[in-house]
């Protein structure tokens, strides 16, 4: 609390006194009051920037445990390509570990395609701030200043589906016309075959994770190439290993975006 006290001396100035001695009283006291009103401002203003500065120090917090360290997430890119795509991570030090399942599954009354696979991503940050053992503190709510950033990653894939389908056949026989001649025909069948596709595949990738609302929400894309190898075997006739074909054998870009929670 601050207090200003102000004494105020009367005196009676004499009669004799003249007009300039009053002048000079007079601006004594103008100055004197335009000292008192500076102050006052800064009686006001001072306590006020303390306590924004208080404020501000306050939002860096030492902390033992600096930031989530688990992490959920769904990939929505993973739906355009039939596909429920979901993974875990865990962090420990400057790198992480992610583990994710994939379950394939598309029916349109006549084709049927379904299947799973897995992957793991090892995955090495190169952010600075991975080391620094401070949270932010909005609202007081702890929010990591660490623990996302730029990473690049090698990972494995395997994938196995199966494909379920209707073909018509045709079959040609031997028939006889009306006067005798015999003359080539064909009759059709539908028969349903089934094909089956297990993909392998490994490479680099180079991804950027993100936290947001105050740390409980996270975003990850990555992108980067794969060598992936195809097998395919069944009693189809439909090519699948075709470029960008299911059961393909080349060198492929690799790209996603996933979405999650922070625990």
């Amino acid at each position: 609390m601050y207090r200003l006290i102000f004494i105020y001396n009367h005196q009676q100035i004499p009669s004799g006194k003249t007009t300039q001695t009053m002048n000079s009283k007079m601006n004594s006291r103008l100055k004197s009051a335009l000292s008192i009103s500076i102050l006052i401002i800064l009686g006001i203003i001072l306590p006020g920037a303390d306590g924004y500065s208080q404020k501000k120090a306050k939002g860096l917090q030492y902390v033992e445990e600096p930031r989530f360290k688990n992490h959920f997430y769904i990939s929505p890119v993973q739906v355009f390509f039939k596909r429920f795509q979901a993974g875990y991570e865990h962090d420990f030090g400057d790198k992480s570990l992610l583990l994710i399942g994939k379950i394939i599954l598309h029916d349109n009354g006549t084709d049927r395609q379904y299947g799973g696979g897995g992957e793991i991503q090892y995955r090495i940050f190169l952010s600075e701030d991975k080391e620094k053992p401070f949270k932010e503190v909005v609202d007081d709510l702890p929010v990591s200043l660490f623990g996302d950033g730029l990473y690049f990653s090698p990972f494995i894939s395997y994938t196995y589906q199966t494909f379920e389908y209707l073909d018509n056949i045709r079959i040609p026989y031997t028939a006889t016309s009306n006067n005798g001649q015999t003359y080539t025909s064909y009759e059709y069948s539908v028969s349903k075959h089934f094909d089956y596709v297990s993909t392998g595949s490994g490479g680099l990738l180079l991804g950027f994770r993100n936290s947001f609302y105050h740390g409980l929400l996270v975003t990850d894309f990555y992108f980067g190439g794969e060598i992936k190898v195809g097998n395919e075997w069944g009693n189809g006739s439909i090519n699948r290993k075709r470029l960008w074909g299911p059961a393909y054998t080349g060198v492929l870009p690799r790209i996603n975006l996933q979405i999650g929670i922070n625990f």
